[in-house]
């Protein structure tokens, strides 16, 4: 899932949150339907109540007895509204009007059958007095459940919103955002205000610890760099000193390989503490310090940009070309050329090799960490990842691919921000 949605879609997705709405909601309803039953059924003027059979008991027979004196008939009908609070209409036997008493009745409670020895005299239609009241006492009912189903849906929310924020904070430490807490503020109370302090000590914990780690992964691999130096001044001595050539050789390669190794723990522990000293440089001139370093050919370079000069961190820009050009010379046969172009609004460095180029389920592997492809030898499968990673910290990527000619193209792109004109 997405997030933090914390609108209507987090809302209609968060399965607490649609549970207490609804089950409130459902509550609500049924006891305001209770309520409206158990109002109807006693409500005086319901048919079904006792009141209205005594009614109707009563107006059959004194309508019975006066309904042929129309005085006496009409002075009764008038008596029955005030007294009962009714409205009537007075139908004769062939349902003509002939008398209304209180006003009309657009819905009647009942219909009274008017009859003498078996005859049929008339109708009178009965109906109450006040039925607006009855529409007004509904509608009061439904306006209460609306509100009352809202303020649920607000309860709803304030009672699940804790716990998504503390879902969304856990998300994010999954996805290596250690410096992400939980600030639930007055929510703090209770069993969520536990559960919020245990995951940021829990959070606050790794992060320390994962910081220590780097910290001291990138002192030790600082002060490696000083025996190394004195290794170096070692190994010299015992060749002027006629010690074995072969074993001398091996030390230096030795060496050579440790300080290759603690470059790159360097260059990671700039990256994870994201420290890049960004300066003005230029890209042509860092390739060929690259080539003297490894002992190659100058002549590897090529130059098909119009302005070389950018802004970035040059010593770790000369790590990712050291290792697209170790990497060429340990797996590859050897790089065949280093190229500087640009590619749309982003410069790229081009290492070819002469290898037999990648099997094609490996081109979107190679740049993973760890990953060993064939002839990757006693390689740890960390140098072309190092190298992606300083290209995305510089706002580029890598690539891989074969060429036609045959062999690969390994390299970097860089967006940064270019060097200002002179």
């Amino acid at each position: 899932m997405p997030l933090a949605e914390p609108g209507f879609r987090g809302f209609v997705r968060a399965r607490m949150h649609r549970r207490l709405f609804f089950t409130m909601g459902l509550a609500i309803l049924g006891t305001f339907g209770a309520a409206f039953l158990v109002l109807y059924t006693l409500h005086p003027e319901s048919p079904k109540g006792p009141h209205l059979e005594r009614l109707r008991d009563f107006f059959s027979s004194e309508f019975a007895d006066s309904w042929t004196d129309p005085a006496r008939r009409d002075a009764f009908a008038e008596r029955a509204r005030l007294g009962f609070g009714v409205h009537l209409e007075l139908h004769d036997a062939k349902g003509s009007e002939i008398g209304v008493f209180g006003g009309r009745c657009d819905e009647s409670e009942f219909t009274l059958p008017v009859q003498r020895d078996g005859k049929l005299l008339g109708e009178v239609w009965v109906c109450s007095a006040h039925p607006p009241q009855r529409k007004t006492f509904v509608l009061a009912f439904v306006a209460a459940g609306v509100v009352l189903w809202l303020i649920s849906g607000f309860a709803a929310r304030r009672i699940g919103r804790p716990l998504w924020e503390l879902v969304q904070v856990t998300r994010e430490l999954g996805e290596g955002r250690l410096s992400s807490r939980a600030r639930l503020g007055r929510h703090l109370a209770g069993e969520v205000g536990v559960l919020a302090n245990s995951i940021n000590e829990m959070a606050s914990r790794i992060e320390r610890q994962l910081s220590d780690q780097k910290e001291l992964l990138a002192s030790v691999s600082h002060e490696i760099r000083t025996p190394l130096t004195r290794l170096r001044l070692l190994t010299e001595f015992l060749r002027d000193s006629g010690a074995n050539e072969k074993f001398v050789r091996d030390a230096e390669l030795e060496i050579a390989e440790i300080d290759d190794l603690t470059g790159r723990l360097l260059a990671t522990s700039r990256l994870e503490f994201e420290a890049l000293e960004t300066r003005e440089f230029d890209a042509a001139e860092l390739c060929r310090n690259v080539l003297t370093r490894l002992g190659l050919d100058a002549a590897l370079l090529e130059v098909r940009a119009t302005d070389t000069r950018l802004v970035g961190d040059a010593t770790l820009l000369g790590r990712a070309l050291l290792n697209l050009l170790l990497n060429a010379a340990n797996h590859a046969g050897g790089a065949t050329r280093l190229l500087i172009e640009t590619r749309g609004e982003r410069l790229a460095f081009v290492v070819d090799d002469a290898g037999p180029g990648f099997d094609p389920a490996e081109l979107t592997r190679v740049f993973d960490s760890f990953y060993r492809g064939r002839g990757s030898g006693g390689s740890l499968g960390l140098g072309l990842s190092l190298v992606r990673r300083i290209a995305r910290a510089h706002g580029g990527d890598s690539f891989a691919e074969n060429r036609a000619e045959g062999g690969a193209r390994v390299g970097l792109t860089l967006r940064v921000r270019p060097a200002a004109p002179v």
